[in-house]
């Protein structure tokens, strides 16, 4: 019970963006570093059951706005122990804390998600910003400045990358390359999350088709969640951000397109889009 409400107080300093306070409670009770909080909303099952103090600097979930200070409080944890490879979360929906940091809305809109994921990174977190599938969580998430700060940065796109993000040049060379149909068929996905008109529209040209399922789709059916294909996922992402979204392309071709699913994430992600909080502001809100 003291260890609880160590752990609370320094939580409390954590969100109020007071260092001194956190080192305080850290002077005083140095293992509340290791301690996993698994009671109230967010703690007691999901992706963020058992979290650290650490996992918190990613502002995911959105329990509060993240501190102006949060690097600050990244480095003081670190500094002091913190484990940057520690996971949260139930068996199966297990996440680190760069995991939470990529597919964080706050962390993204904030514009900190890069100089977080270093600093985890240089404190040994396992964590590789140099392949292309770093980009991903980001993408099928509310995080789409993360994974454009990482193409900045240099991280390589695969064609859902390309077409997430409306680089129809790249989207074009990498058709060219006559890539496997299971990955024209997760791009097509990909375009739709993000609202991306014109790649949506070159990629069913090329034969995406709506009732292609990602690989992981069979998974999600495995755990108990409903299946969903491409067309599932199109049209809300493109209101959201001032156009008709990919929709109307869509249908063009003879795509029929089934409605949006809030509960249609994918396996990890699937605890938080109930609670309409994991990538949902594209398609329902964010995490």
């Amino acid at each position: 019970m003291e260890a609880m409400s160590d752990f609370v107080r320094a939580r409390a300093a954590l969100d109020a963006g007071d260092l001194d306070g956190l080192a305080a409670v850290l002077d005083e009770r140095p293992d509340v570093l290791r301690y996993r909080h698994y009671e109230g909303e967010w703690y007691e099952s999901g992706y963020f059951a058992g979290a650290s103090l650490l996992h918190h600097v990613a502002g995911n979930p959105i329990r509060c706005p993240l501190p102006a200070n949060v690097l600050e409080i990244t480095r003081l944890l670190l500094d002091r122990g913190a484990d940057p490879n520690a996971e949260c979360g139930e068996p199966g929906n297990d996440w680190g804390t760069a995991g939470l940091v990529l597919t964080s809305r706050q962390a993204s809109e904030a514009e900190i998600a890069l100089p977080l994921l270093e600093m985890l990174k240089d404190a040994g977190a396992r964590v590789d910003l140099d392949r292309p599938e770093v980009l991903t969580g980001p993408l099928w998430n509310v995080a789409r400045g993360t994974a454009e700060a990482l193409v900045r940065r240099g991280t390589p796109m695969d064609l859902r990358h390309a077409a997430a993000l409306g680089r129809i040049e790249v989207v074009e060379e990498l058709l060219a390359r006559d890539p496997d149909a299971e990955l024209v068929e997760e791009a097509l996905i990909f375009a739709c999350v993000q609202g991306e008109l014109e790649s949506a529209r070159l990629l069913v040209r090329r034969g995406a088709r709506r009732s292609a399922r990602p690989a992981w789709a069979g998974n999600r059916a495995a755990r108990g969640g409903e299946p969903w294909s491409p067309g599932d996922r199109c049209a809300a992402p493109g209101k959201r951000r001032g156009s008709d979204g990919p929709r109307p392309a869509v249908e063009r071709h003879g795509v029929g397109l089934g409605r949006v699913r809030r509960s249609g994430a994918p396996p990890r992600h699937a605890s938080a889009a109930r609670r309409g909080c994991a990538w949902g502001s594209s398609i329902g809100r964010g995490w």
